[in-house]
């Protein structure tokens, strides 16, 4: 009897610790790992796309247009059109400045979608325009918005971004630099209804009080966004914070989307030039940029400045992509020099491309094509 109950709780034994070695072995399993690696280490292939005499420099980052199987750029006037994956012939149309179909001399930002090309028109208004260059539509900027005034920094890789399923537009109104006001709710990012031809506020987010301490810094007192087509939520990405705010219809979240690096966020200073006022970044601070969509695989990709230094005239970049999954599960982190290779990533549906931007030739331009099954 006794046998038999010792044998009873010896198998029982045995049992709870083989559940408890599937439990761990299973929920370890779950745990993707992530990889960290330089960027040499994942690069497929170099794509080589041939210039003109009149073209100095093909643009950093394309458009994948399905319906006719090419990349598409917007440069200023200038619409490129490259058979993908063939890559040749390059074609260029020069988009009107005047006139019904005009886009004016100048714009801040342009997006190409599926169906349309939308143009940011500085100072009045936003230009929509069919793939040929037709203008469909023009909505002027609310006079009390101060979207042309924030134009200036969809330059330096803020997203505007399309919701096909609503029909709008997203505009993100960035401050040039963060003042004492700018710590109020404001509406920082707009929508343009196609269907209503009107342009409103669509979120509004405060920022943290630590930006407090980068008031009146260009790098530091700013932020970049994209959209998350999944959550149809605003994702926020502020240069010193290792979190992302996400803005869905009802409430706001951060989710954590940082480095292992060791960062450090040093505030820029400002000069006095008679009545001008410059703005002077500090180079060696560490700074979160652009956040971007990879649409094809479902990623996100955050760019991160770790530092930039001078080491005997040679300009060292140390960069960072950041890679995550649609709910914010982080897959890699990839270490780069972006003076030799470009920080803006466009897609495909067979890779991601970065530019090189150390030109090997005159004659064309390289772009090289990323690993991403992590």
């Amino acid at each position: 009897m006794k046998f038999t109950k010792l044998f009873e709780t010896t198998i029982l034994l045995i049992s709870s610790l083989l559940l408890l070695f599937s439990c761990t072995s299973n929920q370890e399993s779950k745990t993707p790992t992530v990889l960290y690696a330089s960027i040499e280490e994942l690069i497929l292939d170099t794509i080589y796309i041939a210039k003109d005499l009149e073209t100095s420099r093909l643009p950093s980052a394309f458009t994948y247009d399905a319906s006719s199987q090419s990349l598409m750029a917007l440069a200023q006037n200038t619409l490129f059109t490259i058979p993908y994956p063939e890559l040749t012939p390059v074609s260029k149309q020069l988009l009107e400045k005047e006139g019904p179909d005009g886009i004016g001399s100048f714009s801040y930002g342009g997006l190409i979608t599926d169906d349309y090309i939308f143009i940011l028109n500085s100072p009045k208004e936003l230009i929509q325009l069919d793939k040929k260059g037709k203008v469909l539509k023009r909505i002027p900027f609310p006079l009390d918005s101060k979207i042309p005034n924030a134009l200036f920094n969809i330059l330096k890789g803020q997203e505007i971004s399309w919701d096909k399923e609503n029909q709008q537009l997203i505009i993100p109104l960035v401050p040039f630099v963060l003042k004492e006001e700018s710590f109020e709710n404001n509406p920082w990012i707009w929508e343009a209804d196609f269907t209503s031809d009107e342009i409103r506020p669509l979120a509004s987010f405060t920022f943290p009080d630590l930006y407090k301490e980068f008031l009146d810094d260009i790098e530091l007192g700013t932020f970049y966004n994209t959209y998350h087509p999944k959550l149809q939520a605003q994702v926020i990405s502020l240069p010193a914070s290792d979190s992302l705010l996400l803005i869905h219809s009802d409430r706001q979240e951060w989710r954590y989307a940082g480095s292992t690096e060791k960062l450090q966020f040093l505030k820029g200073k400002t000069e006095q030039y008679g009545e001008m006022i410059a703005f002077l970044p500090n180079h060696e601070s560490s700074r979160y940029g652009t956040i971007t969509w990879d649409p094809y695989r479902n990623h996100f990709i955050r760019n991160l400045i770790i530092s930039e230094k001078k080491i005997d005239e040679k300009v060292i970049r140390d960069h960072r992509l950041l890679f995550f999954d649609a709910d914010f599960q982080k897959l890699a982190e990839i270490s780069f020099n972006a003076a030799i290779i470009s920080r803006t990533p466009f897609f495909t549906p067979d890779g991601i491309y970065l530019k090189l931007l150390d030109a090997e030739s005159d004659d064309y331009d390289g772009y090289v094509r990323l690993k991403t099954d992590f």
